[in-house]
């Protein structure tokens, strides 16, 4: 994706350097404390196709941590156990190097399998800013377009996420974004294949992917190729998951009426959210004895979407809600049109979806924001507008992950705070009330828009 002068490394390409010298240092620090329960998970999806069966993660078959099979469409589990397979011929290299026997080194055998498996979600971090970057400064100047990407590259939410934590949620948001770039330069079969493909990685952008695809084809002239190139890309997900079933639209069906709920079923799954702010549930955090003890947290409190009120499911209230809260978005869409495709419109337009989603939507993770983060910083860079609203999201945003996640005995909050059901509390109405004043602002620049 060419850029106004080219790719200069004195400029964005020094920026990706430093927030990759950021994620190692922030990688390194992590290993020096409690893993999360879902790095154990990647490791076991990662080493058990190497070993045994590409099928056995999802039949629950030698599974070292817990007993859940692996939820997750198959591209993660290609991505996890291709890292794998590339620390192992890493390992060997280095053994033949330091004369050591296999599994003599520790740092081999725990450390750098982590850090190859954080090694793809590192080079999705680098393509979305620099993609963010493309964007801005084909339609503004450098400055704005550096300012733009550093939102993204050094938020904090995401940092933590990444580099800290060790999630792969980067992996599916930046396909979903290269998707929408890919639109706005005119590849179209290609942006349509990175969209699916970011299904294929995780189900979780499944609210902005399909919109997305509807209005490109109820706007897009070039309606009969739009679908072809879906059926295509379709076609291409079924073949790739030929190493997994040779029956792969049957499995898929069955896969998705497992996983398509998500893995918790309360109303809100750790997210502080408009949920959140209703049933005012707790995370009860433990005790800051040892890293482990202090990361056995409980959460109560949050009712599961079954409930029923008022005649209706949790469930299906949130779905009206975000529906209802979604009509001032409907109806700009329906009167720009065609206009839509321009990216200072259609960036904001995402990324307040996103941002409703997480608000209002049921099952919620607390990671659920982050498609928000790329979109609205290419929005600020093109607009100018509401940057500060956005820190001050993002800041909430991560205090949220920490919450959920934090396995330093030394803790960033004072124990009795970050265990405080009203903080908790607060965090969740700040988050509400600073997400609802950013679309209804955002909303009235969209309706001055011609």
């Amino acid at each position: 994706m060419k850029v106004k002068g080219g790719f200069r490394f004195g400029n964005i390409g020094l920026l990706l350097l430093v927030s990759l010298i950021l994620r190692i240092v922030l990688m390194n620090w992590s290993f020096q404390h409690t893993l999360h329960k879902d790095i154990f998970r990647f490791r076991d999806w990662a080493m058990i196709p190497y070993v045994h069966n590409l099928t056995d993660p999802y039949e629950g078959k030698h599974i070292t941590f817990g007993i859940d099979p692996l939820n997750l469409p198959p591209a993660t589990l290609y991505i996890v156990t291709s890292m794998y397979r590339v620390n192992i011929l890493a390992a060997k290299v280095i053994g033949k190097i330091t004369h050591t026997d296999p599994g003599a080194l520790q740092w081999v055998n725990i450390q750098l399998t982590n850090a190859f498996l954080r090694l793809p979600n590192f080079i999705a971090d680098l393509l979305t800013g620099y993609l963010i970057y493309a964007i801005v400064r084909k339609y503004k100047d450098e400055k704005k377009a550096l300012f733009a990407s550093s939102l993204y590259l050094f938020n904090p939410s995401i940092l933590y996420n990444g580099a800290f934590w060790g999630q792969m949620d980067a992996i599916n948001n930046a396909l979903f974004f290269l998707g929408v770039c890919l639109f706005l330069y005119h590849k179209k079969l290609l942006s349509i294949i990175a969209l699916f493909l970011s299904l294929y990685v995780k189900l979780t952008l499944i609210v902005l992917i399909g919109p997305l695809l509807g209005a490109i084809i109820w706007f897009d002239k070039e309606k009969k190729k739009i679908m072809l190139y879906s059926i295509f890309s379709i076609a291409l997900i079924l073949v790739m998951t030929l190493p997994i079933s040779l029956t792969p639209h049957l499995w898929f069906w069955e896969f998705f009426q497992k996983n398509s709920l998500g893995e918790m079923n309360n109303i809100t799954s750790l997210a502080f959210n408009f949920w959140w702010v209703i049933f005012k549930p707790r995370i009860e955090i433990g005790q800051p004895i040892t890293d482990f003890l202090f990361t056995q947290d409980r959460f109560v409190g949050s009712p599961e979407s079954t409930m029923m009120f008022w005649g209706l499911s949790l469930f299906t209230w949130a779905i009206l809600l975000f529906a209802v809260v979604s009509i001032p978005l409907m109806r700009a869409v329906m009167r720009l049109k065609e206009k839509i495709w321009k990216p200072e419109v259609l960036f904001m337009l995402l990324s307040l979806l996103s941002l409703v989603g997480y608000l209002f939507l049921p099952h919620m993770h607390e990671r659920y924001l982050f498609a928000f983060f790329p979109l609205m910083a290419v929005s600020i860079g093109l607009t100018q507008k509401h940057s500060w609203l956005f820190m001050l999201i993002s800041l909430l945003n991560f205090l949220n992950l920490y919450i959920v996640w934090h396995p330093m005995i030394h803790p960033s909050l004072p124990y009795d705070l970050m265990n405080s059901v009203d903080f908790q509390w607060f965090l969740a109405v700040a988050t509400v009330a600073l997400g609802i004043l950013l679309y209804i602002r955002s909303v009235k620049y969209i309706h001055t828009i011609r």
